[in-house]
């Protein structure tokens, strides 16, 4: 799935790999326009929904395996702003790739009007509980994830 076009809207209501969240007066500078540096939260907060919703794992069962998924590389192209009072709609794409590491694109909209304010992509590795980087993905997160990925075609960016 490409990347969508600035002009392009969003479906009311949320998807499997969508998040709602609201922006908070703490997020905002004086002009009431949302930081730079909260999209990234934004993008944040949507992963964990997502991990737990398309995938059913929490960080606890990442703790159960002893797995620990940093971030390895993040980018954030800004196209508008959010602005207190905006509720951000967080979509999220999975990018297949062969290695072991997770590849992540999100597309941010105002929920309000469906206007795209900006995208982003993830890159997350796998590390053992010693921090140590894992060759391949762990077996109950790969299993987990290709499940979804069949059950859910549309989360696949292609």
């Amino acid at each position: 799935m490409a990347l969508a076009r600035p002009t392009e809207r969003v479906a009311p209501a949320p998807r499997i790999n969508e998040t709602v969240i609201p922006v908070r007066f703490h997020e905002v500078d004086q002009m009431r326009v949302v930081h730079h540096s909260y999209y990234l939260v934004y993008m944040e907060v949507a992963r964990f929904a997502f991990a737990a919703r398309a995938l059913g794992v929490t960080q606890a069962d990442l703790d159960a395996w002893g797995v620990q998924v940093p971030v390895r590389r993040c980018e954030c192209e800004y196209l508008h702003p959010a602005r207190f009072g905006d509720s951000v709609r967080v979509a999220i794409y999975v990018r297949p790739r062969p290695e072991a590491a997770l590849h992540l694109s999100y597309r941010l909209y105002r929920e309000a009007d469906g206007r795209l304010l900006a995208t982003g992509r993830t890159v997350n590795v796998f590390l053992n509980r010693e921090g140590r980087l894992l060759l391949n993905t762990p077996p109950p997160l790969r299993e987990r994830l290709e499940r979804a990925l069949r059950e859910h075609p549309e989360i696949v960016e292609g």
